[in-house]
C-alpha cells in the first residue's frame, strides 16, 4: 500500500509569514508550494505575496480561530525567465535539510 505523502509538504512558519501564529507552525501551500524543490546552488523561484484575512475573527477572543489560516493567495515569483520545462527550486531553509 503507498503511503501518503503530503508530510513531506508542509512549510515551516518562516516561509509563509504565519512563524508568530503559534509556537510551531507548519502550513501546506499548494501548488507551487508542493511541486516546487530546493536546491541551495538553484534557487528560481521566491515567495512574492499572499493575502491577509481574518474573517472578522479576532485571533485572541474567538475560539477556534486558530484551526484556519489567514493567509490566502501565496504567489511565487521569479528573478529571471525560467525556460519550459526546467525545475523550480525554492528556499526551504537550513533546517528542513538538517532534520532529514
Amino acid at each position: 500500500m503507498k503511503s501518503w505523502p503530503l508530510p513531506t509538504y508542509y512549510w515551516e512558519g518562516t516561509g509563509d509569514g504565519i512563524l508568530n501564529g503559534a509556537s510551531s507552525v507548519e502550513s501546506i501551500v499548494p501548488g507551487a508550494g508542493t511541486i516546487s524543490n530546493s536546491h541551495a546552488g538553484l534557487i528560481n523561484l521566491f515567495v512574492a505575496k499572499y493575502s491577509v484575512d481574518n474573517a472578522g475573527y479576532h485571533r485572541s477572543r474567538d475560539a477556534g480561530v486558530g484551526a484556519y489560516s489567514n493567509r490566502h493567495n501565496m504567489s511565487f515569483i521569479t528573478e529571471k525567465d525560467v525556460p519550459a520545462g526546467m525545475e523550480l527550486f525554492v528556499k526551504y531553509g537550513e533546517g528542513y535539510f538538517l532534520s532529514r
